[in-house]
């Protein structure tokens, strides 16, 4: 049964009807597809859709529709930038495909409903025999589901969708909602809306404020629809909402079963008569064994690009995780792991002092420390949050206790079978050779020395700040539900809990520059919808079994990334300093919660690639900790691209027009296999080098050859100098006009990109 994720991701029937509009079976086969060659940097969405178009001709849809897409999806992405004010937005190729996907639905669906549905059980019956999914209903069509990775888009892919639904059913909507899982993800939502001019307002328990102009979305939290009211309150009877409504979703699943069903009753009684389309990246781990789910969905789900696509196409962070195995020792090395977790992150955050102005073009923020964890309350000592705040406690107050981790605890991290035997190694091998002063590693992670004192912000929900004795600056925030609760552990720890009565919320100011908050304890309230890039640190505390979306969710936010020129991509041969700032580390306390974490993410379909590293023997204190260590899937070794003469005298290009090939090989053969590399390597001198090294470079992202270091002037050899065939037809290599140079340039790139195959 723990493979039933799977099970939903084998039959996206409304999908897979989408793709074989243009001649695909799967996503997969479409994505290689897409990517085979690089796109248009000129006109990436015109490029893809001329593509699907090539591929998919004469079986669904006709040069003047996708014509009308092209026209339509430009217009939608001018739209986002001139509103945003940011002409450089960029829309994935992922993006494209979604909104393509959504403007041919709601075109049929509004054109005619009846036909959609039949046309749909016809591909149903031929394409899904035997699968566990009914055939559509008229309800079916009226909800849509994007399974979406976090990072991945979602807001301006809503925003898009806004736009799209006013063009295909203007005036048809009597209530414009987006519901959301907390108050805090409403606000987020408002800025974004905002941001893209599209009218809005957050429900704050006025009913007369339900009243709003025509396209305005009402934002509110799940927690404020209840149906059939009977007390005053900020909450809403979601019979205020009657008539058709259009309702925009985002994350609406909890997991638990009672509040999960009540949930849905409410939102499918918000849409009766009118849509739904939700937004999440956790629907694998909501439908879960839940064979009515998996119907549902799988005729709901437009497109899928979780996060099994997002990590393989370079999006986000690499990462890697560490677990405690349970065992007699278990309680005795948690702090071995919050000290390997403390040593990784002031590596990540020296290194990002050292280099910022390097790693400032990939817009790597300041790292964060984060410890997630659900249990704040209780008479139990051993409440996590309480035994991070001892840990930090006694490293504060015990400067020598710092020292050890740095000079003795290192050892465990790095060198050879090192639990940390990557770029945090090397950059804790030279701060231990720096042997800089402990004055300094306090300024840096903890703006100061002195005793750890604790305030609670009156200004703040939830929230107690952490500082020294000796700094008026917070280094760190706890961020939880039940402060009344958290006070009395603290204080029966010894204590003391004083009253900031003057700072704003420190949880919002997270974000700021100047003197930025480096540790964030809490609850697991900020998983959703949480809006920060910094994360660099996670340790994970006890958050109880059965919680796979939340889990998603946590290892969503963890892994976001801008990515140069916000491409969101990771680099893919990063210098040690990015490489430690692109990776997101992991540290699990518990065991049990560490391995639902690992179950979790691999049931999203990655699968990370378990070092084997022996038992450490930490000195002095008895038997090695039984600690593990588990890795994204690792690139193979860097490897630098130079001329091979041997490989190029075997490497065979053909660049002929595809429609000089549809004969048999023998026919083809003798048409015009003219060896024309002379010709090239001739002209060598009309190609752009600089373009050319780009081309490569995002070609090998896509190809599975990232571990690849190329250079300009290997490049120029291989392509000048190497004894490769190539067989073309004479005048694609003419160069008689301007426009022809572009021809050249293609086809240099062809020659490169089956080199790079073959290297």
């Amino acid at each position: 049964m723990a493979n039933q994720p799977a099970a939903l991701r084998d039959h996206l029937v409304l999908q897979g009807y989408f793709l074989a509009q243009f001649g695909f079976t799967n996503f997969s086969a479409l994505r290689a597809y897409l990517l085979e060659t690089p796109l248009d940097s000129l006109d990436p969405l015109g490029d893809i859709l001329a593509r699907l178009h090539r591929h998919g001709a004469g079986r669904h849809l006709s040069g003047e529709q996708m014509q009308r897409c092209e026209g339509a999806l430009k217009s939608y992405h001018r739209l986002l930038c001139t509103r945003r004010h940011q002409p450089d937005i960029e829309l994935k190729y992922f993006q494209v495909l979604a909104i393509l996907f959504s403007e041919l639905y709601f075109d049929a669906y509004f054109r005619d409903a009846a036909a959609l549905r039949a046309d749909l059980n016809r591909f149903h019956e031929r394409a899904s025999a035997g699968a566990p999914v009914t055939p559509f209903r008229e309800s079916d069509l009226q909800k849509l589901a994007f399974w979406m990775a976090t990072g991945s888009g979602k807001t301006l892919l809503m925003h898009i969708h806004y736009w799209q639904l006013l063009k295909f059913a203007p005036g048809h909507w009597d209530n414009m909602l987006l519901i959301t899982p907390n108050a805090g993800l409403s606000r987020q939502h408002a800025e974004e809306f905002q941001r893209s001019a599209i009218p809005c307002r957050v429900y704050d328990g006025n009913p007369d404020h339900l009243q709003t102009p025509a396209d305005t979305v009402v934002i509110l939290d799940i927690h404020k629809l209840e149906e059939n009211k009977t007390s005053e309150g900020v909450r809403v009877d979601i019979a205020c909402f009657e008539g058709r409504n259009l309702v925009f979703i985002d994350e609406g699943h909890k997991g638990q079963r009672s509040v999960e069903q009540r949930w849905k009753k409410l939102r499918e009684r918000l849409a009766a008569g009118g849509m739904i389309l939700e937004y999440s990246a956790t629907f694998g781990q909501i439908i879960g064994k839940n064979r009515f789910l998996l119907d549902e969905y799988a005729k709901s789900i437009l497109f899928d690009y979780a996060y099994r696509h997002f990590f393989h196409d370079g999006y986000g962070k690499a990462f890697r995780t560490y677990n405690l195995r349970t065992g007699p020792l278990a309680e005795g090395y948690s702090r071995r792991m919050l000290g390997a977790s403390l040593l990784t992150f002031f590596a990540q955050l020296n290194a990002y002092r050292r280099h910022r102005a390097e790693v400032r073009r990939y817009q790597i923020e300041t790292p964060l420390w984060v410890f997630v964890g659900s249990r704040v309350a209780g008479k139990k000592l051993e409440s996590d949050i309480l035994q991070v705040v001892r840990f930090l406690r006694e490293l504060l107050r015990y400067p020598e206790r710092l020292r050890e981790l740095l000079q003795t605890q290192t050892a465990l991290l790095n060198g050879k079978g090192g639990l940390l035997a990557d770029s945090v190694g090397e950059e804790l091998t030279r701060l231990a050779e720096a042997d800089l002063p402990l004055e300094s590693i306090y300024q840096t992670l903890f703006y100061g020395k002195g005793e750890l004192t604790l305030w609670e912000i009156r200004h703040g929900e939830g929230e107690i700040g952490l500082k020294t004795g000796g700094s008026p600056h917070y280094f760190g925030v706890i961020n939880v539900g039940d402060v009344a609760t958290l006070k009395k552990l603290l204080e029966a720890e010894g204590l003391t809990v004083e009253t900031d009565h003057f700072s704003s919320s420190l949880f919002d100011q997270i974000h700021h520059i100047e003197k930025p908050l480096h540790v964030l304890i809490g609850s697991k309230k900020f998983i959703e919808g949480w809006n920060s890039w910094r994360v660099a640190n996670m340790v994970l505390m006890n958050m109880g079994k059965g919680e796979g979306p939340q889990i998603v969710q946590l290892f969503g936010r963890g892994v976001r990334l801008k990515g140069q020129r916000f491409s969101l991509r990771r680099e893919a041969a990063p210098a040690p300093a990015l490489r430690l700032l692109q990776t997101l580390y992991l540290f699990g306390l518990n065991a049990d919660y560490m391995n639902s974490f690992l179950s979790a993410i691999r049931q999203e379909g990655l699968d990370p690639e378990k070092p084997d590293l022996p038992a450490l023997k930490p000195s002095g204190e008895g038997p090695g900790a039984p600690v593990s260590a588990t890795a994204s899937p690792s690139p193979l070794p860097c490897q630098r691209v130079q001329p091979n003469p041997a490989l190029l005298s075997r490497l065979r290009v053909d660049v002929r027009p595809r429609l000089t090939m549809v004969h048999s090989e023998k026919d083809a053969g003798k048409s015009a296999a003219l060896n024309l590399a002379g010709r090239l390597r001739a002209q060598a001198d009309f190609l752009d080098w600089d373009q050319l090294l780009l081309s490569a470079i995002r070609f090998k992202r896509h190809s599975d050859r990232a571990h690849l270091i190329l250079e300009r002037e290997a490049i120029r050899s291989i392509i000048r100098d190497g004894d490769y065939t190539l067989y073309a037809l004479p005048e694609q290599l003419e160069v008689r006009q301007f426009e022809d140079l572009d021809t050249l340039q293609q086809i240099a790139e062809q020659v490169l990109q089956a080199y790079l195959l073959a290297y």
